[in-house]
């Protein structure tokens, strides 16, 4: 059961990185960067379905992701105590993908600013965003090893 322990505090430590990675957008300006290149894509690419964003709407939407993570955070671990096998199987299934989102998301923004020579919306707190999701991903192995 420690492994579900260490498992627990590394889904809250990605979740509180990710809620600082929200705080350093939206106070960096993401959206300035984010709609007007989307706008261009969109002119070269009509089919791309991404989105542009109000600052409000986009803000809400990530901070309802935020909460709804944190607020799972003692479900999935209750679930994988209790729950067996079965149950072990969808933390997996959801912590997997959280991971490597929050992973990929981190590369982006310092693939993005080495690009541009200059820290972009997102590039400070990348690093924890990187550390943290690579740490949950190392304990979700580790769930799973110990089964």
């Amino acid at each position: 059961m420690e492994s579900l322990r260490t498992f627990s505090w590394a889904w809250m430590g990605l979740t509180a990185a990710f809620g600082l990675h929200v705080v350093d957008e939206a106070v960096n300006d993401f959206l300035g960067y984010w709609n007007p290149a989307i706008e261009a894509y969109r002119e070269s690419i009509p089919w791309l379905p991404l989105p542009v964003f109000s600052f409000g709407v986009w803000l809400g939407l990530l901070l309802f992701a935020v909460a709804a993570l944190a607020a799972a955070t003692p479900a999935m671990v209750w679930s994988a105590e209790k729950g067996g096998k079965r149950a072990r199987f969808w933390l997996r299934f959801v912590s997997y993908p959280y991971g490597f989102i929050m992973f990929g998301n981190g590369i982006f923004h310092l693939a993005w600013s080495w690009q541009m020579g200059k820290a972009m919306p997102g590039a400070y707190s990348a690093p924890l965003l990187l550390a943290a999701s690579v740490w949950l991903l190392r304990e979700v192995w580790q769930v799973r090893e110990s089964e």
